[in-house]
C-alpha cells in the first residue's frame, strides 16, 4: 500500500483521534479555568480544597493503572 494514499477508514480513525484529543484538552482547560475562578472567588481555600478533593480520584486512577 502506498504511504501517500490513505484509506477512508484511516482518515476516519485520525479524525476520531483528533476529536478525542480536542475534547480532552478542552476539558483540562475548563477544569483549570474553573479552578482559577475558585481561587479568585474564595482565595486560598479555593486553591487547596479542589486539590484535596481530587486525592481519592487520583488514588483510584493509580489503582486502575497498576491493575493494567
Amino acid at each position: 500500500m502506498d504511504s501517500g494514499h490513505e484509506t477512508n477508514s484511516q482518515k476516519t480513525q485520525e479524525q476520531r483521534d483528533t476529536a478525542t484529543a480536542v475534547r480532552i484538552m478542552v476539558g483540562v482547560f475548563a477544569f483549570l479555568l474553573a479552578w482559577g475562578a475558585s481561587v479568585v472567588t474564595w482565595g486560598l481555600p479555593g486553591l487547596y480544597l479542589p486539590a484535596v478533593g481530587l486525592v481519592p480520584v487520583v488514588y483510584v486512577m493509580l489503582l486502575l493503572i497498576t491493575r493494567g
